[in-house]
């Protein structure tokens, strides 16, 4: 048997493996699946890393969740001028998020908040500590009979350094209901880090309340943070049967049962003082978890009783299980769909709360259309948009000739894939800041796509190769490159052009 030898750094041939040019082709292939297997690996520990530090970290989540918020609320009524001040400190919080610094990003965004609403880009260093306060409000959940809430005045992100002076000030704190009609409000003076407080109240009907907080410095207000809480009657009573929901396991495949389990480990999770990623109206959630729980009572009545505000579900068929927030046009019956596919380190929340404080959702109940936001990991979806109309349109009746696809970032990318497995399910897509990789076909190049990125975001790149890809399989594409946004603003800037693409289509 001749060896395979090997002098100077040449490999002889073996003939037992094939002639020389084979074995250099094998070793080549060898060579590329190790490079394959070596980025899949680093990918699969990129994604493992960044997953897990987003998941233990809800409460910087919901730190960073409501300082977007507050500084898109800023945004939207600011001018040009303005809003270019606080791209630098946006482009700093966008890779903060990105390089798993959330603590970091949080102090970005209250600096692009200030920079968006001062005349100058550089803002003192007090004004930056002062953005970071936040009142905690416990608990959560608080029995009606309850007289009193505990407020506690915290720095986030903890790990900030607080100023060195002006430590002393006042605060405003106001109670609100769903309505955003003020029930009660209470000033304390000079208050500083860590100082708590019994706030007595009246008796509060049952419901969910929004909290609005302010720090007084002399002539300067600003808004802080402050989480909401919910009141419910005879508390113990139900969150012992919510607990029992939460533990019974589900009948697979069946939305409602799916839906009871999902909406009870959120409530429970309240009930346990666990702040979420997103202030959640648990009155609401328990109204919802109560009426699923009569035995009669569908899913189609649950969405169809709630025209007002939106609702959390998870679909369920078969084995698959998709956990959405829907918010139905008024008349959903033969309305329009859109599905919005939320960015990487998101949730269902994102569409509508933030990507311009819910503005989707705003203008999508303004045309009486219906929204859809699947919740996705980053390493997918529990439905595919195929079988999640399909379910979706067993409990509600839109159009199904008349779905659209909106996504930013990885949801841009997810929109795409979506729509290349399903074009017969979809009329439109506008992919924002991202791109994606189209499958070609007869149908694909039938629908129309709004493509969109900004002059400063690092998703510009994809979005324009989307693009020209799109174009040159014959597709029709409006793209759109704005200038002077990053990569989290960029919904915002573009979202009444997308909609109004979307209503050219209708």
């Amino acid at each position: 048997m001749i060896e395979r030898a090997r002098i100077n750094g040449y490999n002889f041939p073996d003939p037992q493996r094939g002639s020389l040019f084979e074995q250099i082709i094998h070793e080549r292939m060898e060579r590329t699946l190790r490079v394959v297997l070596l980025v899949v690996f680093s990918a699969m520990i990129y994604i493992a890393c960044i997953s897990n530090a987003i998941a233990q970290s809800p409460e910087l989540r919901y730190q960073l969740g409501r300082r977007l918020t507050r500084f898109e609320s800023e945004w939207q009524s600011a001018d040009p001028a303005s809003r270019v001040r606080s791209t630098p400190k946006m482009l700093s919080a966008v890779s903060s998020f990105f390089s798993l610094r959330l603590d970091e990003a949080i102090v970005k965004l209250d600096e692009a908040w200030l920079a968006v609403q001062s005349d100058t880009a550089d803002v003192s260093a007090e004004r930056i500590s002062d953005a970071g306060w936040f009142v905690s409000v416990r608990p959560l959940l608080l029995d009606r009979e309850a007289r009193s809430v505990s407020l506690s005045l915290l720095h986030q992100p903890l790990s900030a350094a607080l100023p060195t002076s002006r430590t002393s000030f006042d605060l405003s704190v106001a109670i609100l209901d769903t309505h955003g009609q003020q029930i009660c409000e209470r000033r304390w003076t000079s208050v500083a880090n860590a100082d708590q407080w019994n706030w007595e109240l009246d008796t509060l009907p049952q419901g969910d309340y929004q909290v609005k907080a302010f720090l007084h410095r002399e002539s300067e207000k600003t808004e802080v943070i402050a989480n909401r809480f919910s009141v419910i009657t005879d508390l113990e009573k139900k969150i012992e049967e919510v607990h029992r929901q939460a533990s019974t396991r589900p009948a697979m495949g069946d939305t409602k049962s799916v839906t009871v389990q999902l909406i009870a480990k959120m409530i429970q999770g309240g009930g346990k003082g666990r702040i979420a990623e997103s202030d959640l109206p648990f009155e609401a959630l328990l109204s919802d978890l109560e009426y699923l729980a009569v035995e009669n009572n569908t899913v189609r009545e649950l969405i169809a009783s709630r025209p007002e505000r939106s609702i959390w579900l998870q679909l369920g068929n078969g084995k698959s299980k998709q956990h959405i927030r829907l918010q139905t046009a008024e008349k959903p019956a033969g309305a329009p769909l859109v599905v919005a596919y939320h960015g990487a380190g998101g949730s269902e929340n994102m569409f509508f709360e933030s990507y311009g404080a819910g503005a989707l959702i705003e203008q999508c109940r303004k045309n009486g259309w219906s929204v859809v936001s699947p919740r996705q990991s980053l390493t997918g979806l529990g439905m595919d948009l195929d079988l999640m109309l399909d379910e979706l349109h067993s409990h509600l009746d839109f159009d199904t000739e008349r779905v659209f696809l909106i996504g930013h970032s990885m949801g841009a990318a997810q929109a795409i894939s979506q729509v290349s497995k399903y074009p017969s399910r979809v009329r439109g897509v506008a992919a924002i800041g991202g791109g994606g990789r189209p499958t070609k076909s007869d149908e694909l190049t039938k629908i129309p796509f709004f493509v969109a990125a900004g002059e400063k975001d690092f998703g510009l790149p994809q979005a324009k190769l989307l693009s020209k890809t799109l174009q040159s399989f014959g597709v029709n594409v409006d793209f759109r490159e704005v200038k002077d946004v990053e990569h989290m603003v960029i919904v915002q800037a573009t979202l009444d052009d997308a909609m109004a693409f979307f209503q050219k289509l209708d």
